[in-house]
């Protein structure tokens, strides 16, 4: 590590210190007050990007990045100097403009933040003040839940607030967030790494009955959440967390969990087999799923139906797109149902109808590369790590685990509006890059 960095520390160099100390108080701070969090997160970028020996342009990870925000501004470009008339009556051009802020300032994030992901230590706190940063959602959340508990709240003349709306029927658990799914998109991007804290060896039993009813808090409040996407993530980062080397066991049993709650809630599936199936799975869970298989009219509800005509949009305007936030406005005009769509429910294709094709392309190959090769390089292939120990590895897979869901479940909703979720969105890729240097810097 230390051609990276001088004067390297066993974890971090010394004139990052305090840059770290600000790290990782922002992300025990992003969920329940991002206006502090912020603060300190930029004192920990600025203080990342300095003294570096490795300069942004000279990280081919931030090639495409950089291309795709350059696609960006002149598509905003664009939309301000040749948008019609009539467009502008409807679709104001400044919002691709504002649109920006959701991108550019985070692939200097990405690069600034690499500092304090570099070794499976770092990353291992960083994870674990993610949890313990979380400690109010699970708080508010079942406050609001079990005790009616409802705001908005807000601290330091709205510097801080959270979000404590009364739920109603088919609606669950949000905590201090805005809604159910922003609050189980959090939840799903921590419950990883409760998942591997759970399973570290070297707990005694205190410590461990701390974790596990951490653990469980976090099980019971994405259960209510009520949010699909956050029921997946409950499952899924389970076979990663644990490795390959429990997946002769784990696979069949997921099977087996799967298939009742498949049957109950495909449309297809026999009469005999779902009656059976929706007696042993929870009312509330295939209800749910159900939903996207119902048709109601002038009600099309099924994400295929939103994609099918942002497909349609995004092949008229190709190259730089419609603009940011114009999505809602277009989908109005098809008159094909009165439910209001804000966006594409797809990250990818969020960016490709506000931005242009080649935008969307350039930054989400690049994410999905550092998916692909963190898993070959740092995960499950990689044995030449001086931190072979079963800890790191638990943590390093979680990690990994997490920074998957996150991006599977941009492509069915798009939490990442959020701040707090793109913040946490871009940490874990900045952690994945770290998990690609380490590798490297030991092969």
């Amino acid at each position: 590590m230390k051609r990276l960095f001088d004067n390297l520390s066993a974890d971090i160099t010394s004139s990052k210190k305090l840059g770290f100390k600000f790290f990782i108080i922002g992300i025990f701070l992003l969920a329940s007050a991002p206006a502090l969090s912020g603060i300190f997160l930029f004192l920990a970028l600025v203080i990342g990007s300095l003294k570096r020996s490795d300069s942004y342009f000279r990280d081919k990870w931030n090639y495409l990045f950089l291309a795709g925000g350059i696609f960006m501004v002149i598509s905003s470009c664009v939309s301000l100097f040749s948008t019609s008339a009539a467009y502008r009556e409807i679709w104001d051009p400044s919002l691709s403009w504002i649109g920006l802020l959701n991108w550019l300032p985070f692939f200097w994030c990405f690069w600034g933040f690499q500092p304090y992901l570099l070794t499976s230590n770092t990353r291992k706190i960083c994870a674990l003040c993610f949890v313990a940063g979380s400690i109010p959602v699970l708080i508010t959340g079942f406050g609001q839940y079990w005790m009616g508990w409802h705001g908005p709240f807000q601290l330091f003349n709205g510097l801080i607030i959270w979000f404590q709306r009364p739920i109603h029927e088919m609606q669950g658990l949000t905590g201090l967030f805005n809604n159910s799914n922003y609050a189980g998109s959090w939840l799903t991007i921590v419950w990883p790494f409760c998942l591997a804290a759970l399973l570290q060896p070297s707990l005694n039993i205190f410590r461990r009955i701390i974790v596990f009813s951490i653990s469980s808090s976090f099980v019971t409040a994405i259960i209510l959440t009520n949010s699909r996407n956050a029921w997946g993530g409950l499952l899924f980062p389970i076979p990663f967390v644990l490795g390959p080397s429990n997946w002769s066991w784990l696979v069949p049993i997921s099977l087996l969990v799967l298939f009742p709650i498949f049957t109950a809630i495909v449309p297809f599936a026999p009469s005999g087999f779902q009656d059976w199936a929706r007696t042993v799975v929870p009312e509330r869970i295939w209800v749910r799923f159900s939903e996207e298989f119902s048709e109601f009219e002038n009600y099309p509800r099924a994400r295929l139906d939103i994609w099918k005509n942002a497909i349609k949009f995004i092949s008229d305007k190709p190259l730089f797109g419609w603009g940011a936030a114009a999505f809602a406005v277009l989908y109005r005009l098809l008159g094909e149902t009165g439910y209001r769509q804000e966006h594409t429910h797809n990250l990818p294709f969020e960016l490709a109808f506000g931005y242009g094709i080649p935008a969307s392309l350039f930054i989400f190959a690049n994410i999905f590369a550092l998916l692909i090769f963190s898993l070959r390089k740092s995960l499950f292939f990689n044995n030449k790590l001086p931190n072979t120990d079963i800890e790191s590895s638990l943590f390093a897979r979680a990690w990994w685990s997490s920074s998957l869901f996150l991006l599977c479940s941009h492509m069915l909703d798009i939490p990442y509006f959020d701040a707090r979720i793109s913040i946490a969105f871009w940490i874990l890729l900045a952690g994945l890059r770290g998990l690609i240097r380490e590798s490297s810097e030991y092969n």
